[in-house]
């Protein structure tokens, strides 16, 4: 069990020293989406924003090409 945590504990710290900052990220403009999560990643400019859903990351500019897996 000390086993299973360490080793996650080190995961955990691998990923976030990794250097990406994952930020949630709402639409700016009045598009309307529901409430669904299924969530969407993508990169710009070395910031991986997550979107709640492809619709919302859609109202932002983002097409399916641009998703990255979330963590």
């Amino acid at each position: 069990m000390t086993k299973r945590i360490l080793a996650g504990v080190a995961l955990a710290l691998s990923l976030a020293s990794c250097g990406i900052q994952v930020v949630d990220k709402v639409p700016d403009n009045n598009c309307i989406c529901t409430m669904e999560y299924d969530p969407v990643c993508v990169i710009d400019d070395g910031i991986r924003y997550r979107y709640s859903n492809p619709c919302n990351a859609m109202c932002d500019g983002w097409g399916e090409d641009d998703y990255v897996r979330c963590p």
